[in-house]
């Protein structure tokens, strides 16, 4: 009867969980961005990306150039733009290490007004506008 070596038992390895907090640089599975949002375990979050519109846009081409840049992307909420107005300094920082910035303009959110309006957050003064 043949005899087989029996492998030393071993705990199994528990994976590394990374905890996150605003301002860090995010980059797993192709996608890239920087923290803005993070639970209180640190472990989960939203991030926005590193890449900004090239031009001023209007509401529906914004929306679309979001979606375009591929798979869980979209504009953020007026709430969400309201707490990366309050994170600016710290994000502006992770952001200068890949040559961009938020600039100190409007940026439109993906919270709609009415059918026809969207709201608006200036990056400068912390309001909002529709």
């Amino acid at each position: 009867m043949p005899q087989y070596q029996q492998p030393a038992y071993s705990q199994p390895v528990q994976p590394i969980e990374k905890t996150y907090k605003v301002g860090d640089r995010y980059e797993a599975n192709g996608v890239q961005g920087v923290v803005f949002e993070v639970s209180s375990d640190g472990k989960h979050g939203k991030i926005m990306s590193f890449t900004q519109a090239s031009n001023k846009l209007v509401w529906s081409s914004a929306n679309t150039w979001c979606s375009n840049q591929g798979a869980g992307w979209r504009l953020p909420t007026k709430e969400e733009l309201c707490l990366i107005y309050n994170s600016k300094t710290i994000l502006n920082s992770t952001l200068a290490s890949v040559n961009a910035r938020l600039s100190d303009g409007y940026y439109w959110s993906l919270s709609e007004y009415n059918p026809s309006r969207a709201w608006l957050v200036h990056m400068n003064e912390d309001l909002t506008y529709n």
